[in-house]
């Protein structure tokens, strides 16, 4: 069966079936089964951001009924993923004693069973927190191939209330280097800053030029101390002993302001010509370790759009380091080099120079299957930290299941998915009034269906941490 947005209609009666039979509906609110019926109603819609918003109403159904609801929602596979999400944040913020049992006698029995439960129940604060994450931990670790985003939901409930001793403070502060999935990395990384002790924040210092983590590392940091003092470790290691290896007492500063900074600093470096160098793919900056790229050759690349795409590439290619590791994918036939995630030295880049003078174009734009193989053949178990998926185009495939396939590649493992859209050259009109817009939030559902390329290769980011740019050619 295909994957769908909606759930089936078996689903939904077996959710129906549950809570009529479940607990006692006198013990709901006056407009539970409004909620509820409403919920039912906007799954089965066409638009995701529909059935994301009508989650929304469970913020105020703090009680039994609508947990149980939630988890069935949370842990069916014929729900959308952003549905899915919507409903672990919302459970999240349940604070009423029965609906935190609930949630901690599932996961007791089954530690292992749904990484977006054992999220919910890190961000309910639960005193059993350390508990349960204990039991992910051990539990994703026995799984040497899917457990990483176990362990890494683990590691968000160990640290989600009260103090923890500190070997297990160690033992996160080993998971953040090397050698661990990125899920882990990243959760691991969060997790020092929540736990703000000195040996956490000393750790956070020491990845602030890790190639894979620095970014976040450093937002954390300027988060801690409330200023950005760039992306040099030295500085960071400067301002620690400043601060005689001990955290701030204030609380620290909004992520959103801390990223205000950071762009600043900047816009301040290009202003006096001291940006740093960076290793760009049509200007868009790389950011990660281990990278693979996914690129479009369906026949609408055909002439300078190809040419710009090899030529770009060759060039990001050159600028790879020894340290890094990358792959490139051309779709529609999925041609691949390396055959395996290779580290950039001078021998695998000039047979990449080869293969990449050597693609053509074929009709079709199977973006789904490309991302299904490019996540097959690199990135499950292995460390990759981020995609670049590059296309001109909407998918042969129907948007929505394109969007579901990607979102299920991904469940879990938190790669950075970023997209470049190449998309016709603009000519402005020189008498038109030039028009305000308001400022758009990347990170809001859309707010119709997704028919166009651009529209769904910025969804994709939307959905998977990446940013999304477009890049205007001749077509």
């Amino acid at each position: 069966m295909k994957p769908d947005l909606r759930w089936s209609t078996v689903s939904t009666m077996a959710v129906v079936l549950f809570l009529l039979g479940g607990s006692s509906p006198a013990a709901a609110p006056d407009n539970w089964r409004k909620v509820r019926g409403d919920a039912l109603k906007a799954s089965r819609s066409d638009l995701a951001s529909e059935r994301e918003l009508a989650f929304e109403s469970f913020y105020d159904q703090d009680h039994l009924e609508a947990a149980e609801f939630l988890v069935k929602a949370i842990t069916s596979s014929n729900t959308d993923l952003q549905v899915r999400r919507r409903a672990r944040d919302v459970l999240a913020t349940f604070q009423a004693e029965e609906c935190r049992d609930f949630l901690y006698r599932e996961l007791r029995s089954d530690p292992d069973d749904s990484h977006l439960l054992l999220e919910a129940f890190a961000g309910m604060g639960d005193e059993r927190g350390p508990e349960i994450g204990g039991l992910a931990i051990k539990a994703g670790s026995a799984d040497k191939k899917d457990g990483a985003p176990i362990v890494a939901a683990g590691i968000r409930c160990l640290v989600s209330s009260g103090q923890l001793s500190d070997g297990a403070i160690d033992s996160i502060i080993e998971r953040s280097g090397d050698g661990h999935p990125i899920a882990v990395r990243k959760a691991a990384t969060d997790s020092l800053f929540k736990l703000r002790t000195p040996s956490s924040v000393g750790a956070l210092v020491g990845l602030s030029d890790d190639e894979a983590l620095a970014k976040r590392a450093r937002l954390l940091l300027v988060r801690l101390a409330g200023e950005d003092l760039g992306a040099e470790k030295a500085d960071w290691e400067t301002w620690w002993e400043a601060q005689d290896r001990t955290p701030p007492d204030r609380e620290p500063i909004a992520e959103s302001r801390a990223e205000e900074l950071i762009a600043a600093k900047l816009e301040e470096a290009i202003e006096a010509g001291e940006a740093p160098e960076q290793i760009t793919f049509y200007g868009v900056p790389i950011e990660g370790k281990n990278v693979v790229f996914v690129m479009d050759a369906s026949s609408s690349m055909r002439g300078y759009p190809l040419e710009r795409l090899q030529s770009e590439c060759r060039r990001m290619v050159e600028q790879l380091p020894e340290t890094h590791k990358f792959a490139l994918v051309f779709y529609p036939k999925n041609e691949c080099y390396p055959p395996e995630l290779a580290f950039a030295d001078q021998k695998t880049k000039e047979r990449a120079y080869k293969f990449i003078n050597e693609r053509g174009v074929i009709r079709g734009t199977p973006t789904g299957d490309a991302m299904e193989f490019a996540f097959r053949r690199f990135v499950v178990g292995q460390d990759v930290d981020a995609i670049y998926l590059l296309s001109d185009g909407r998918p042969t495939k129907p948007i929505p299941d394109v969007l579901q396939t990607i979102d299920n590649l991904n469940l879990g493992l938190y790669v950075a998915i970023n997209t470049i859209y190449i998309g016709a050259v603009a000519v402005p009109d020189p008498d038109a009034e030039p028009e305000e817009m308001p400022a758009e939030d990347p990170n809001a559902p859309p707010d119709a269906a997704i028919t166009s390329g651009a529209d769904f290769l910025k969804e994709i980011a939307r959905r998977h941490m990446g940013s999304f740019t477009i890049v205007e050619v001749i077509k």
